[in-house]
């Protein structure tokens, strides 16, 4: 908050200077921190500071400045699951100009997004070249991060011992890391979700929790998804859960959002309230819809089948849903 309170006594004074030159660059930077401060807030309001960083930095042929504020802005698409078409364009813009760690980092950010979807050797592809360019520039935690979606990849394909080997391996990269062993424990979830082992799941799912609590918020992970629905479904704090996450403000993101409305589904179901918990289920099913899209096909359809059949016993036992349609599907 403190950080926004000078951030916009910045793009004050570099509105009353004019917004040329210096003032110009300092308003980009004021509005990058509000950006990133409102958004695991109001993506609306993230939105609009990136968007007018970005008509700064064009007006005024600040060409970094407008691939970092393009690079924001798909994020936010991201998040909301509305695509990587500005990611794409982002890194051709920065790879085009030479600004080298940034491409690669958003080749971290194609990769995730394109993990959730059907064509996972296109974000291995990603994976791996990311990880080669971040390991080229010593950007150790982009090297390792790389690595993680690479162990997801390999827990979605169905291979848990590779998914294992690969999660340690970007435990090495960049030993003690909060962030890569937080995700690098969310791939291990992710290979045990896979198999259904829920057990296995809840408690690599609440390791990556122990990590993840330490560091700001600052990027979605699927961490955050997992470890409610894990706890509403086979474990025993489901309302604690979902309350911790949800104040944390995960609920930005549509995949944790779908999560978040399958294990409130469950509570609600367990609590008595049939209506309201299939409702919940469909709107998490609409979060992980798979969707036409030009750079990004929204989420495979496993994501709502592997979902379903882990609410399914409580949806059968509680009476909401279509539990013998999504164990038949």
């Amino acid at each position: 908050d403190r950080a926004v309170d000078l951030a916009r006594q910045a793009l004050a004074s570099a509105e009353a200077a004019g917004l040329s030159e210096w003032p110009a660059k300092a308003a980009c930077d004021a509005l990058e921190v509000i950006g990133r401060r409102e958004r695991f807030r109001d993506t609306r309001a993230a939105h609009a500071a990136f968007e007018r960083a970005y008509q700064i930095a064009s007006e005024h042929g600040m060409h970094v400045r407008r691939i970092q504020a393009l690079h924001e802005l798909g994020t936010i698409e991201m998040l909301e699951g509305d695509g990587s078409d500005r990611l794409a364009e982002a890194r051709r813009m920065a790879l085009e100009s030479g600004v080298i760690s940034t491409a690669t980092v958003l080749d971290l950010q194609l990769a995730s997004a394109w993990s959730l979807g059907a064509d996972t050797d296109r974000a291995l592809a990603a994976a791996r070249r990311c990880q080669q360019a971040a390991h080229q520039l010593r950007m150790r935690r982009v090297e390792a991060m790389a690595v993680n979606v690479q162990a997801g990849l390999f827990g979605i394909q169905g291979d848990r011992d590779l998914a294992e080997l690969t999660a340690a391996q970007a435990e090495r990269i960049a030993p003690g890391d909060p962030e890569v062993l937080a995700i690098a424990w969310e791939a291990r979830a992710t290979a045990a979700i896979f198999a259904d082992d829920l057990a296995k799941a809840l408690e690599a799912s609440t390791t990556a929790m122990s990590y993840a609590r330490t560091e700001p918020l600052t990027a979605a992970s699927l961490t955050w998804g997992y470890w409610p629905l894990l706890e509403a479904t086979c474990g025993q704090h489901g309302n604690t859960a979902v309350a911790e996450a949800q104040a944390a403000g995960v609920g930005v993101a549509h995949w944790n959002k779908g999560c978040l409305a399958y294990a409130e589904a469950v509570l609600q179901g367990r609590d008595g309230h049939p209506d309201r918990a299939a409702e919940l289920a469909q709107q998490g099913a609409a979060e992980l819809a798979e969707e036409a899209k030009t750079q990004f096909p929204g989420c495979a359809p496993w994501w709502n089948h592997i979902l379903r059949r882990m609410v399914a016993p409580d949806a059968l036992e509680d009476g909401w849903g279509e539990p013998v349609t999504w164990l038949r599907d």
